[in-house]
């Protein structure tokens, strides 16, 4: 049989389709199950010594056990099983929808997970572009300021703007500012006579940022140059 006694069952056909208790008896030779509160029938007693009095009597009766199916609590459904004997134990599976269940979950916790990691991706590429262009900004205007003939107050826009374009190569490579700012870098560089410097800025943007054609050109003239 595909029930066992102690189990709870519903019944799935039959005058008490839908009445769901629990296993009383098996009646295997006949193909029947008694399951508490089901199909119950009154029988007229005579007295006896268990009771004395005699009297119509109600009990479980017998109901077919192909009308009869493992209830799922948690489903809240009939299912159907099967039998695995493992270790000796004999168990009724889970219902078909349980045993999707727990992928369908996993799996849908992997989603939001690597939804939230390339989220998070997005969102911190984002940030370090909206840093880098706001150096790069920073930069240029401490190149575009007057110095109204002040020697040391140009030669301190420029350091200014090295230390912005140095920073942007070193912290925001990925970011679309990075091969323009490390050009800037090595120019700059030049301009303070630090060739040493440049010679290295500029083999770091060949290294980088090879294949970016606006300035690779540029890049390399300029090192033959030195």
């Amino acid at each position: 049989m595909h029930v066992r006694k102690g189990d709870q069952v519903v019944v799935t056909a039959g005058k008490e389709k839908g009445k769901r208790g629990r296993v009383l008896r098996l009646l295997t030779g006949k193909g029947r199950v008694v399951i508490e509160r089901v199909n119950m029938v009154k029988r007229h007693t005579k007295p006896s010594q268990r009771n004395p009095r005699g009297g119509i009597l109600e009990k479980e009766g017998s109901v077919e056990a192909s009308n009869v199916s493992l209830w799922c609590g948690k489903c809240a459904a009939a299912r159907r099983s099967r039998h695995e004997h493992g270790e000796g134990e004999w168990r009724p599976t889970l219902h078909r929808s349980q045993g999707y269940r727990r992928p369908l979950l996993v799996g849908l916790g992997v989603l939001l997970l690597a939804s939230a990691v390339v989220g998070g991706v997005f969102y911190v590429d984002r940030q370090a572009v909206q840093k880098a262009q706001d150096l790069e900004r920073e930069a240029v205007r401490f190149l575009t300021v007057p110095s109204a003939g002040d020697a040391q107050k140009a030669d301190n826009a420029v350091k200014e703007a090295i230390a912005r374009y140095r920073q942007i190569a070193d912290q925001y490579p990925r970011t679309p500012t990075a091969p323009l700012a490390l050009y800037h870098l090595g120019n700059m560089l030049v301009q303070t006579n630090d060739l040493s410097a440049a010679v290295e800025a500029y083999q770091r943007f060949l290294a980088s940022y090879a294949s970016n054609p606006s300035f690779a050109g540029l890049v390399q003239q300029r090192l033959a140059l030195g």
